[in-house]
């Protein structure tokens, strides 16, 4: 239901927590999408980005990400910071 509302919107600004990948999402219209793990001790993964030339980017709940091919197995994780 959400994200029918921000369908055409354009993405102005993206903030990403490094300790726990927390990241807010601000777009043109003034609306705002946070996104978070479920829990304290989560680690896995709390949002995705899949490009066109199949890549991933994935922010984890443990303050790390991987970027990677989407035809490969679990890219290393990263930390954030």
């Amino acid at each position: 239901m959400g994200e029918a509302r921000l369908d055409g919107q354009k993405l102005v600004s993206i903030g990403v927590k490094p300790s726990t990948g927390a990241t807010r999402l601000q777009f043109d219209i003034g609306a705002v999408l946070d996104l978070r793990r479920l829990r304290r001790d989560d680690s896995d993964e709390v949002w995705y980005l899949h490009t066109p030339e199949n890549m991933y980017l994935s922010i984890y709940g443990d303050g790390t990400y991987s970027f990677g091919d989407g035809n490969s197995a679990c890219p290393a994780r990263h930390p954030l910071a």
